[in-house]
C-alpha cells in the first residue's frame, strides 16, 4: 500500500490564514489507485472605510456525487463487453473457412477422380485415344482439380497473412459513459466576517451563490491478440501450399498426377484444415488477451459564493472544490471483479506473452 499526502496552503493575512486544503493519494501495486483532494480559496476583501480585513465563509456543496467501487467496477466491467475489439481469427475463421469447405472434395468426388485417371492412364497408353473423351472428360476434370490445388494455396495465403498481421500486435481501445452533471445557482445576501476573529462585520450585501456537481467514468485497455495457430499445423499448412504451388506448375496428364498426388494427401491435408480451424473456434474468445485494462472515474464538487452589489465594502470572492479519483486494473479474461478461476488454455496464454496476474 502507498500513501502519499500533502498540504494546499491558504491565504494568510495578519498572521491569519483561511482556505487551503489538502490532497491525500493511495495505491496498492498492481490495484486500484484512489486520489483525494479539497481546495477552499477565500479572498480577503476591505471595507470602504476603517481597516478591518473581511471576507465570505465558503459556501456548501451538493450532495456527494461519487460512486462506490463496486459500481465503478461492474461498469468497466461493462465497458470491456461495449469496447472489446474482434479478434481478427474471425475473420479467419470466415475467409478461410468458407474458402475451405467450398474447395473439400467430398468422398465420392474422390472416388469419382481416382477412376477416372485410372481410365484416362489406360486411355493414354493406347495405341490412340478418344478425342471426345479426352476434351469433354480429361479436361473439365483436369480445371476441376487444379481449382482444388488454387484453393489449398489461397487457404494457406489467407491463414499466413492473418497471423502475420496479427503477431505482436496490440489494439487500444476505450469507452466513455456519459458525464454525470448537476448545478443550482441561488442569489441573496452575502454575509461577511471579520478576518481577524471571524464575527459578523457591517451589513450583508447582494450576491450570489453556484454549485456544479460533475461526474466522469471511462475505460482504456489495450489488447494483444495471441495468434490462435499451432506452429506445427502452421507448417504443415506452408507444406501442403508448396506442393500444391508445384503442381499447378507442371503440365499435368492422367498419368503426372496419379503420381504425383497419393490420394492420403487430401485427407492429410483436411485433419491439419480441422486442427486449425478447431484452435480458431477454441479462441475467439480466448485469443484477444487485454494486458493492460483500466477503469476510472473522477467527481468533482464545486461551489462558488461572491459579492455582485456592496454598499461598504470591496466585492468579495470564496470557493471550495472537492473531488476524488480512482482507477481500478482489470484482471486479464476476470474482468475488475477479478474473482473467478482461469481455464488451463488461458494460463497458458498468459504464460506465453509473459503476462502474471
Amino acid at each position: 500500500m502507498g500513501y502519499s499526502a500533502r498540504a494546499i496552503p491558504g491565504t494568510t493575512v495578519a498572521g491569519v490564514t483561511r482556505g487551503g486544503g489538502s490532497e491525500v493519494i493511495q495505491w496498492v501495486r498492481n490495484g486500484p489507485l484512489y486520489l483525494t483532494r479539497r481546495i477552499d480559496v477565500v479572498q480577503a476583501g476591505m471595507p470602504l472605510q476603517g481597516t478591518n480585513v473581511i471576507f465570505c465563509p465558503t459556501p456548501s456543496l451538493l450532495s456527494s456525487n461519487a460512486l462506490s467501487d463496486n459500481t465503478v467496477r461492474n461498469m468497466g466491467d461493462s465497458a470491456i463487453g461495449m469496447s472489446r475489439p474482434a479478434s481478427p481469427s474471425v475473420n479467419l475463421l470466415t475467409s478461410a473457412g468458407e474458402l475451405i469447405s467450398d474447395g473439400v472434395p467430398s468422398a465420392p468426388d474422390l472416388i469419382r477422380w481416382r477412376k477416372a485417371l485410372s481410365s484416362f492412364r489406360k486411355l493414354t497408353k493406347g495405341a490412340a485415344s478418344d478425342y471426345v473423351a479426352w476434351n469433354f472428360g480429361w479436361k473439365p476434370l483436369e480445371t476441376e482439380i487444379r481449382t482444388y490445388y488454387k484453393r489449398v494455396v489461397e487457404a494457406d495465403r489467407i491463414l499466413g497473412s492473418a497471423l502475420k498481421a496479427s503477431a505482436n500486435h496490440t489494439i487500444k481501445v476505450g469507452h466513455s459513459y456519459p458525464i454525470a452533471s448537476e448545478s443550482s445557482a441561488t442569489n441573496g445576501n452575502i454575509v461577511v466576517y471579520r478576518w481577524k476573529d471571524g464575527f459578523t462585520f457591517g451589513n450583508q450585501g447582494k450576491g450570489g451563490t453556484w454549485k456544479q456537481n460533475l461526474r466522469r467514468v471511462w475505460f482504456e485497455g489495450k489488447y494483444l491478440y495471441f495468434p490462435p495457430v499451432p506452429m506445427a499445423a502452421r507448417n504443415e499448412s506452408r507444406n501442403f501450399a508448396d506442393f500444391a504451388k508445384h503442381v499447378l506448375g507442371l503440365q499435368l496428364t492422367p498419368e503426372v498426377l496419379w503420381n504425383l498426388s497419393p490420394w492420403s494427401w487430401f485427407s492429410d491435408w483436411l485433419t491439419n484444415t480441422d486442427v486449425i480451424m478447431a484452435s480458431v473456434s477454441d479462441l475467439l474468445s480466448d485469443g484477444m488477451v487485454p494486458v493492460q485494462a483500466f477503469v476510472m472515474c473522477h467527481a468533482r464538487r464545486e461551489a462558488e459564493q461572491a459579492s455582485t452589489s456592496l454598499t461598504s465594502w470591496t466585492p468579495v470572492r470564496s470557493s471550495t472544490v472537492f473531488e476524488t479519483k480512482t482507477r481500478f486494473l482489470s484482471v486479464p479474461y476476470l474482468g475488475f471483479g477479478g474473482t473467478g478461476t482461469l481455464s488451463t488454455r488461458q494460463i497458458s496464454i498468459l504464460a506465453a506473452l509473459g503476462i502474471q496476474r
